[in-house]
């Protein structure tokens, strides 16, 4: 190789650098949006089925695993975001939540099974952190 081929080569590298440090290239993928959640309860809600619902079954995925029974309802009303339904365990630091749930008829005839819910990871604060919460403030 000559003294001109490695200059070449290094003005080369060079302009390299600086086009992509100026420019850096564009990374189209997009991670997946995701709900959090500071306790340890997790709460979810979902829309009504139609027919005569009895209850409804709710199924749980933790890191993307199998979705297994996990509860169920008490009663035929779908849980709203006022009142929503919280799963009957309590959630780990740093895991991914998932549910699906299915409608029941009172002679055990189940309806399809829902799409996935969105996910949500559990957040904890670290041990004697204090959260910023909203609180009432008396107005004169």
């Amino acid at each position: 190789m000559t003294k001109f081929s490695v200059v070449f080569l290094v003005v080369l590298c060079a302009m390299l650098v600086v086009k992509y440090a100026q420019h850096p290239p564009v990374l189209y993928a997009q991670p997946p949006s995701m709900g959090t959640d500071d306790d340890k309860l997790l709460e979810f809600y979902w829309d009504a089925a139609s027919g005569n619902v009895h209850h409804y079954n709710v199924y749980l995925s933790i890191d993307g695993g199998d979705y297994a029974l996990v509860g169920q309802t008490s009663t035929s009303d779908a849980p709203t975001q006022s009142a929503p339904y919280a799963l009957p365990i309590q959630a780990i630091n740093g895991k991914i939540y998932r549910i699906k749930v299915e409608a029941e008829d009172a002679s055990g005839i189940t309806g399809p099974m829902s799409e996935p819910s969105e996910p949500v990871l559990c957040l904890l604060p670290p041990p004697g952190a204090v959260l910023d919460r909203p609180v009432s403030v008396p107005t004169e």
